[in-house]
C-alpha cells in the first residue's frame, strides 16, 4: 500500500513539474500567433540574388532577395514572407545548397552560415544587414532556422537575378526606376 502511494505521488510531480517544462520547451501557442513587418525597400537598391521559399519542418513561402543598398551596404531582404513563428528562429545565410532531398531540414546545421539574428516576423517584408566584409558570393541559400530543435522551417535559394523568374525581374526592374 505504502509503494503504491509513493508511486502516485510520484507520478503526480511528475506530471507536475514536466507539463510546465514540456510547455515551455515546446512552445505550441507559437504555432497560432502571427507577427507582421512591413518594412520598406530602401531607395537605389538592387537585388543580385533571389530565390523562393520551400517549406521543411512547416510550410513556408515568400521571396528572399540579396540587396546592394546605393552606399555598397547588402541586406537580405524576406518579401511576402509566410510562415509559422516557432521558438528561437533565426535567420541564416547557409553555403549549403537547398535540394528537394526527402529530410533536407538538418543538412544545414553542418554547413558554413551566417547568422543575421533573429526573425523578426512570420509574415510580411523585413530586411536584415549583412555584416560587412561577408563573403556573400560562397553562400547559396537562405535558411529559416530554429536553434531550439536544430531544424529548418524553410530555406530558399540564392540565384543570379536573371534565373529568378519573370516575376522577380519584373519586380527588380521597377526597383532600379525603368518601367515593367
Amino acid at each position: 500500500m505504502h509503494e503504491l502511494m509513493s508511486r502516485r505521488i510520484a507520478r503526480r510531480a511528475v506530471a507536475i513539474i514536466g507539463l510546465p517544462v514540456a510547455l515551455w520547451w515546446l512552445q505550441p501557442w507559437k504555432l497560432l500567433i502571427r507577427t507582421t513587418a512591413d518594412e520598406e525597400l530602401p531607395p537605389g537598391s538592387q537585388t543580385t540574388r533571389c530565390g523562393e521559399f520551400t517549406g521543411h519542418i512547416h510550410r513556408t513561402s515568400g521571396v528572399a532577395r540579396l540587396i546592394t543598398l546605393s552606399d555598397g551596404a547588402q541586406i537580405l531582404r524576406l518579401e511576402n514572407l509566410h510562415t509559422t513563428l516557432g521558438p528561437r528562429l533565426r535567420v541564416w545565410l547557409s553555403g549549403t545548397p537547398v535540394d528537394h532531398v526527402r529530410f533536407p531540414w538538418r543538412k544545414f546545421v553542418h554547413g558554413r552560415h551566417i547568422d543575421l539574428g533573429r526573425l523578426r516576423a512570420n509574415r510580411g517584408n523585413a530586411d536584415y544587414a549583412v555584416p560587412d566584409g561577408a563573403d556573400t558570393a560562397a553562400l547559396s541559400s537562405v535558411i529559416l532556422w530554429c536553434e531550439r530543435f536544430s531544424v529548418s522551417f524553410g530555406a530558399a535559394p540564392l540565384r543570379p537575378v536573371i534565373q529568378c523568374g519573370r516575376r522577380d525581374v519584373s519586380v527588380i526592374t521597377r526597383v532600379n526606376g525603368a518601367q515593367g
